[in-house]
């Protein structure tokens, strides 16, 4: 996926750092311009590692269960630009994880918001 995207963290604590706080923001696009309609912003919605990632310090198989996104505006942006995407963990417990993202254009107007649901396979620590 890497070599598709041109993914560029703006805050917040990075993947397996062992941080407190389970959550990412990054300015995303394809390195490929690509129209600004639902299945690029699924496909961004979809880039972060699983938000709870920070706080770990070593990497574990969580795949998603279940995806659900919502558009909340208008797509007619004419030229492909990047979009933030942040991503936050509300919930990891009893081998589950739940991370809500929204997408933002440069202008801070909200896109879509998406939610994910995740099994956290090896982790029995929360």
């Amino acid at each position: 996926m890497g070599g598709h995207l041109d993914l560029r963290p703006v805050d917040g604590p990075l993947p397996l750092t062992g941080a407190d706080d389970p959550w990412m923001r990054a300015w995303i696009s394809t390195r490929a311009p690509m129209a600004l309609d639902a299945a690029y912003l699924g496909l961004l919605a979809d880039c972060l590692p699983p938000a709870v990632f920070p706080t770990l310090t070593a990497p574990l198989a969580i795949p998603t269960v279940a995806f659900s996104m919502h558009i909340t505006a208008a797509l007619d942006d004419p030229e492909p630009a990047p979009v933030l995407v942040h991503t936050r963990n509300i919930s990891t417990s009893g081998g589950w994880s739940v991370d809500d993202t929204t997408l933002r254009d440069r202008n801070g107007r909200l896109l879509a918001s998406a939610r994910q649901s995740r099994r956290v396979v090896g982790w029995s620590a929360r």
